[in-house]
């Protein structure tokens, strides 16, 4: 498979003499005999191959994840790997950059299940419990750097705690003291999201219209700064980050509005209200920023249930721009290929679901989205991929 991914561009100078005589740096004439060389640029994008590629779920119902090996090109299911315990209640999940290792959070569990990937098959194998105290139910989890910080909501009061990763074996072990967040009491923690500089954390926090905290990154500690709060009688649903690290958009239940987005002030960190949306007769879900344009997807409930594509313009106004529709269920957790081929939803009624994208524009390629596979009772989705460049 030849996939061709935007971003970087290589400059070729090819010298072709005979072609053209300079005089001056701005003088140049037809061919005259003369053998000075013409220098001619040509643009390449480079090209990916991706050698695997593996799609996981929670499946919370029944305390397992679920893995299915995909089409690196079309997205559709080629083989079902199997299913792999975790503890009661699996919730989100993340993989560290080198796609090695996944990461489960267990929500009733108190626990971090830590499993390495085997690169070939996709098949997880247990390395770590870790246990994270009773009344921890960890509803987040957020790799950076050389750490895993878990959000959690120990004894009805948020919080987080970073844990160091052993690069050869995926372990966790504790990282200094938890921090303490002083959002609404039993406002539950979600995802969080690195700003790109590395020095901005953002936490979604969910019920009590406690909104998103922000906490500042130093080296291996963590300080909490403050939370913006979403209007009365809106919960978070879920939170997501822009690629270029410019904006937060939050997805809200109840309320006038589906989704309000903030910019992000790169020097303090700060998030100022910039924009609201509201899809009208439609309940937000689920969101998800596309990995490398300006477009964010959010999934709905409905009667239909709606998939949508919104532009994120330079000053954070979001226009919807694509849609494709799902026969039914709530879209509980999104997930963008990273080449931006196709996105995958994990629903209520439908399990694993796929909506192919258009990986320039990030626009839907279809107007209806596909159940690929059963998918129990799922909750969250992540997507495993080892890309090999060559041109």
């Amino acid at each position: 498979m030849k996939q061709i991914r935007a971003g970087l561009v290589l400059t070729l100078l090819v010298l072709l003499p005979g072609l053209v005589t300079c005089r001056a740096p701005t003088d140049c004439s037809a061919v005259d005999g003369d053998c000075s060389p013409l220098i001619v640029a040509f643009l390449f994008q480079p090209v990916y191959k991706a050698t695997a590629r593996f799609v996981y779920s929670t499946d919370t119902g029944s305390n397992l994840i679920r893995a299915v090996k995909i089409d690196s090109k079309t997205g559709a299911v080629l083989t079902n790997i199997g299913t792999f315990s975790t503890g009661t209640s699996p919730n989100v999940m993340v993989i560290d950059p080198s796609t090695r290792f996944l990461y489960c959070a267990d929500f009733t569990a108190d626990t971090v299940s830590v499993f390495s990937i085997n690169a070939s098959t996709g098949t997880l194998s247990l390395v770590q419990t870790l246990g994270l105290g009773a009344g921890a139910n960890p509803g987040g989890l957020l790799i950076f750097s050389d750490y895993l910080l878990v959000s959690q909501s120990s004894a009805g009061f948020s919080n987080v705690q970073l844990y160091r990763r052993d690069s050869g074996t995926g372990m966790l072990t504790t990282q200094g003291s938890a921090v303490n967040i002083s959002p609404p009491a039993n406002s539950q923690p979600r995802q969080g999201m690195i700003h790109p500089n590395g020095r901005f954390l953002y936490l979604g926090l969910e019920n009590g219209n406690a909104g998103t905290a922000q906490l500042t990154v130093s080296g291996a500690s963590v300080s909490y700064n403050t939370n913006i709060t979403l209007s009365t009688g809106t919960n978070l649903y879920d939170a997501v980050m822009t690629y270029d690290g410019r904006f937060v958009v939050v997805s809200v239940l109840g309320g006038t509005a589906n989704a309000f987005v903030y910019s992000i002030d790169s020097a303090t960190g700060a998030l100022t209200q910039v924009s609201t949306i509201v899809p009208g007769g439609l309940v937000s879900h689920a969101i998800v920023a596309h990995p490398y344009l300006p477009v964010v997807y959010m999934g709905f409930e409905s009667a239909t249930s709606n998939l949508q594509a919104f532009q994120v313009s330079s000053s954070g106004v979001l226009s919807l721009f694509s849609t494709v529709t799902i026969s039914a269920g709530n879209n509980k957790a999104l997930a963008v290929d990273p080449q931006g081929g196709f996105l995958y939803s994990v629903n209520s009624s439908q399990g694993f679901v796929l909506a192919p994208l258009n990986p320039l524009t990030g626009a839907f390629a279809t107007s209806a989205a596909n159940a690929v596979a059963p998918g129990g009772t799922p909750l969250h989705v992540t997507i495993a991929s080892y890309p090999q460049p060559y041109y």
